[in-house]
């Protein structure tokens, strides 16, 4: 389930609070679960849409449930262990699981956002994320202002318009495509 807004589709399913310490114990890792997408999978599911795409699957960077950049940033320094993170050391399997899945004209869109790149925790994460991707994949997503930095599908404040976003996401994938 995504860490930001989404929840169960079941009312019975109670979603689990995971502290620092239950993450880094690895007490997180859960089957997944059946869910009402929150704002940033619409806009996915938008940008899908509008480009013919029919199945996507959102791996996130951190399993973390919290919807604000800020306080998400304390939470990574909170944390001792860097389990939470599916791209951990000691979660390759789980990734390799979740890779070698992707059908073969399957890509990586890049979309973690701006701003959270400077907490040192989620750089650290971004870099990692970086060292394993597959290199049989595209890897494409909408630039910031270095080589970290993804516009989220959300962007907020100055950042621009959701809109923006979808129109920048099609511009992203003509280009890769030719078109």
């Amino acid at each position: 389930m995504n860490p930001g807004k989404s929840e169960p589709e079941s009312n019975s399913y109670q979603i689990p609070y995971f502290s620092s310490e239950r993450v880094a114990k690895g007490e997180h890792c859960l089957s997944p679960i059946a869910t009402k997408p929150d704002r940033t999978q619409y806009q996915i599911m938008r940008m899908m849409n509008g480009l013919g795409i029919k199945h996507c699957r959102v791996i996130n960077i951190s399993d973390i449930r919290n919807t604000q950049s800020g306080s998400l940033a304390d939470d990574l320094l909170a944390l001792v262990s860097d389990f939470h993170r599916l791209f951990s050391r000691d979660r390759q399997q789980e990734l390799q699981n979740v890779y070698s899945s992707l059908v073969e004209d399957a890509f990586i869109f890049l979309a973690w956002g701006r701003d959270i790149i400077d907490c040192e925790p989620f750089k650290l994460l971004a870099e990692r994320c970086f060292l394993t991707l597959p290199e049989n994949k595209v890897v494409l997503g909408i630039p910031g202002e270095d080589d970290l930095k993804f516009k989220h599908p959300l962007p907020r404040g100055r950042a621009g318009s959701p809109s923006k976003w979808l129109k920048e996401a099609e511009d992203c994938f003509n280009e890769i495509l030719g078109i």
